[in-house]
């Protein structure tokens, strides 16, 4: 059939071609990938090994002059294993759709051709970034998920052997002063300081569900400390300048040492924070989140794996469809789950 030879005869639809035009195309960014905290890269094999060694404190105890002195304790090195996952999807681009794209013989409409081959590829590529998105916040949350939401792909805090920090309490409606809510502030600050150890923390971020963040800047405190660092004297002037600007899914404001942003994301009825909590986690610090990207699992695939993968699958029986598929091996892991922390709306 003359109008899906052209899937075949033609240069522009190889695999080659296809995903170096799938991964040129501007794809929509989910906030955490706008903010750049994941650091990315390509690996040649499925997975990666991390290994972690840890560094050892000690006081020394004073020893006689001439004495034996204190042994040095070996750090110990731990090893771990993790495996990307395959994300694909694929879409068949029948006759009828593009019956009159393409005339027999003509360049321009074979021109129109790979224009609407790259539409339907675009048109793809949502579903696979925000399921990136999910992984990423689900690194986090120190617990990957699956698309059905129960399925755990990875539970960081068991791979790493750590336990995750108590959840801290924010009584916005109870507070009777700014103080138990700066204390829980400090509360936060103080625990992701001490898990990071030397590695000094650029700054602390926090991801609020709706009813959080409703809370907080609702609360009287809140704003009229906002608004007094901001430089505003009397009391009316400082809850009215900070009712003027809308916070809501805005850039982040900063509020006793953390950064708050409503965080906009769902699977399903299912919102990627979960109700009345705040998600903490430290941005700047080197090598604390890591994006991977495996190389594919077709011929042609291997090498370095690259962001996203497209190619054209053989046409079907009846030669009425060409199925377009779209890939991707991401893995995203955080290096140090100790360091992330959850808040909770309430008592």
């Amino acid at each position: 059939m003359p109008t899906l030879d052209a899937f075949s005869t033609h240069a522009s639809f190889n695999m080659r071609t296809l995903t170096d035009s799938i991964n040129r195309m501007p794809y929509v960014p989910g906030r955490i990938q706008s903010l750049g905290m994941f650091e990315e890269r390509g690996i040649t094999t499925s997975g990666i090994m991390l290994e972690e060694k840890d560094g050892i404190l000690n006081l020394i105890p004073t020893t006689p002059r001439g004495g034996v002195a204190t042994q040095q304790p070996v750090a110990k090195r731990t090893a771990r294993n993790f495996e990307s996952r395959r994300l694909c999807l694929v879409r068949d681009i029948n006759v009828d759709e593009i019956l009159n794209i393409r005339a027999f013989g003509s360049e321009n409409g074979l021109m129109a051709l790979e224009s609407f081959v790259n539409a339907t590829l675009q048109d793809m590529l949502p579903s696979i970034d925000m399921t990136i998105e999910y992984f990423q916040l689900g690194a986090l949350k120190g617990t990957i998920l699956d698309a059905d939401g129960t399925t755990t792909i990875y539970n960081l805090f068991n791979e790493f052997n750590v336990t995750q920090e108590t959840e801290v309490a924010f009584n916005f409606a109870g507070a009777t002063s700014v103080a138990s809510l700066v204390a829980a502030c400090n509360t936060i600050v103080r625990k992701i300081q001490d898990n990071l150890g030397a590695t000094p923390v650029m700054n602390i971020h926090a991801f609020c569900s709706p009813e959080f963040f409703d809370d907080l800047t609702g609360n009287q405190y809140v704003r009229a400390t906002y608004d007094r660092w901001m430089g505003v004297s009397t009391m009316t002037q400082q809850i009215g300048g900070f009712l003027r600007e809308s916070h809501v899914r805005q850039i982040p404001f900063s509020w006793n040492g953390i950064d708050w942003e409503e965080y906009r994301g769902q699977l399903g009825s299912t919102a990627f924070v979960p109700a009345n909590k705040a998600l903490f986690f430290p941005i700047g610090v080197p090598g604390l989140y890591k994006q991977y990207y495996a190389p594919a699992d077709f011929e042609g695939g291997q090498g370095m794996g690259l962001p996203r993968y497209a190619r054209r699958l053989p046409t079907s029986q009846d030669g009425r469809s060409v199925p377009l598929e779209v890939s991707c091996y991401p893995l995203s892991i955080c290096t140090r789950p100790k360091v992330l922390m959850v808040g909770r709306r309430g008592a």
